[in-house]
């Protein structure tokens, strides 16, 4: 009975204009779009707790995550590898990059965070963070906030002593994850800009232009430590499909 006059109900209505837009229409936490970039020198960091059945939780899940970007801030062990395998007329090219972070750096400096704003809406709750117990950083403003894409989207902004990235990741199930493989992703251009070699430029010009290389196989590889990481944007596509992380470094 129910399901007949669901079924009489739909085929009396009008129908829409048009189609429905494609894709998640819920508007994007604006602590996900905020400009994060150092304010007076002291980083800023996004926190994300993911929602829970008692949502009071949901705020120390968000400065766990804060305390883990604080760790990835102060140190990050990082290893790059370039190896390339050639039969004279084909060269299969691999990249690897590898980094870790202490998390327990960051938790052991909490009690120092300050939040200076939360929101939360149906997904989670979010938290931006400072705190005066890690080093200042020189990064300058940049304005990575509003309501439309940011330039930086296409191509990082060069700033006067710091490696630069732009990071993308499609979405995950959870906004963090989102959030996260973004960041990473924008690591990996931070960790490839420090620790890639002029050894390392060649290897890569002779396989593209087809020289040097004619078989065999080799590598480069580079280790280092990369401090003062920071997210200073992000930026969601218009159908919360992609997501993007706007990061710096110190050049070293």
């Amino acid at each position: 009975m129910f399901a007949s006059l669901a079924l009489l109900v739909a085929s009396c209505a009008t129908p829409p204009a048009e189609a429905p837009p494609q894709g998640d229409q819920r508007p994007v936490a604006r602590a996900v779009l905020a400009d994060t970039s150092p304010a007076s020198g002291r980083p800023l960091f996004v926190g994300v707790g993911q929602r829970r059945h008692n949502r009071e939780d949901e705020v120390e899940a968000a400065l766990l995550h804060v305390a883990d970007q604080v760790a990835r801030y102060l140190s990050i062990s990082a290893a790059y590898e370039l190896g390339f395998d050639s039969n004279g007329r084909t060269t299969l090219v691999k990249e690897n990059i590898l980094t870790e972070w202490d998390p327990d750096l960051g938790l052991a400096l909490a009690d120092s965070f300050e939040i200076i704003d939360q929101s939360q809406d149906e997904e989670a709750t979010y938290v931006i963070v400072t705190t005066d117990a890690v080093p200042p950083t020189p990064i300058p403003p940049l304005t990575t906030g509003g309501e439309e894409p940011p330039p930086w989207i296409d191509a990082p902004p060069r700033v006067e002593g710091f490696h630069t990235a732009v990071g993308v990741a499609h979405r995950r199930r959870l906004i963090r994850d989102s959030i996260d493989f973004a960041d990473e992703d924008a690591l990996k251009g931070i960790v490839l800009a420090q620790l890639a070699t002029v050894e390392t430029e060649d290897l890569i010009r002779s396989v593209e232009e087809g020289g040097t290389i004619t078989s065999g196989g080799g590598s480069v590889r580079g280790t280092g430590t990369v401090t003062g990481f920071l997210v200073v944007g992000r930026w969601v596509s218009a159908d919360r499909q992609y997501f993007y992380s706007l990061a710096a470094a110190p050049v070293r």
